[in-house]
């Protein structure tokens, strides 16, 4: 009972979407207003995901400035005159933002979701661009108005159906070829195509053993009455 249960549990994987993700760097800069992601796509269909989670190389006209902690570490945080700072990315289906975190080493940032933010935006390859500009949720919008100067590395995971040829078209090859190997084996052991019992039908019993012969294949042995 195991090993049949094993064949149908094949058969619902290769029916499956195989769904990936992929960390994609995006420059950030006052001059960059726009994120196409078709090439990161590559056509493929179906929605996905994009979800930011930190900036590399962060620099902006604000200074870090250190203290030293209870534990007497040192801990850095960006003196952004009480600001929040933050980047925004618009899509089409909805919006996602990079809250950047005062406290981070120099050059480094956490992105967090914060007012009017959320953590996931969505795409497809008919919507893969995303308008960029600064955003602070208590007053001004855009980098023109903010003018923080913000630079960097943002970096995001898109997760989604890619179609890499990597576990699907592949895979199909390769498994139909085992089925060929399959059939040729099958076709030596019988004499009437599926009637594997030599009973001049084909019925319950033929299926019983095929399914035997698929799971002892192996051992390259054929069935005998």
């Amino acid at each position: 009972m195991k090993r049949v249960l094993t064949v149908i549990l094949l058969s619902f994987t290769i029916a499956a979407t195989d769904v990936t993700t992929k960390r994609v760097a995006v420059e950030i800069g006052p001059s960059i207003t726009q994120v196409d992601f078709s090439d990161v796509i590559s056509g493929a269909d179906g929605i996905f995901s994009l979800q930011v989670l930190y900036m590399d190389n962060f620099d902006s006209v604000f200074e870090y400035q250190s203290e030293l902690n209870e534990d007497g570490e040192i801990e850095w945080y960006l003196d952004a005159d009480g600001q929040n700072l933050g980047i925004e990315l618009e899509g089409f289906y909805d919006d996602v933002i990079c809250g950047i975190s005062a406290k981070s080493v120099p050059g480094f940032v956490d992105c967090f979701g914060g007012e009017g933010g959320e953590d996931i935006a969505f795409l497809d390859k008919d919507y893969p661009n995303f308008s960029i500009w600064e955003r602070d949720w208590e007053g001004c919008v855009g980098n023109l108005e903010c003018n923080w100067q913000i630079t960097g590395t943002m970096y995001v995971d898109i997760t989604g159906p890619f179609d890499d040829g990597i576990g699907s078209l592949d895979e199909i090859d390769d498994l139909q070829s085992q089925i060929d190997d399959l059939v040729n084996q099958l076709t030596g052991c019988v004499n009437c195509q599926g009637d594997a019992s030599d009973n001049g039908m084909v019925n319950v019993q033929d299926i019983v053993i095929l399914v035997e012969h698929i799971l002892d294949v192996e051992n390259g042995d054929c069935y005998s009455n």
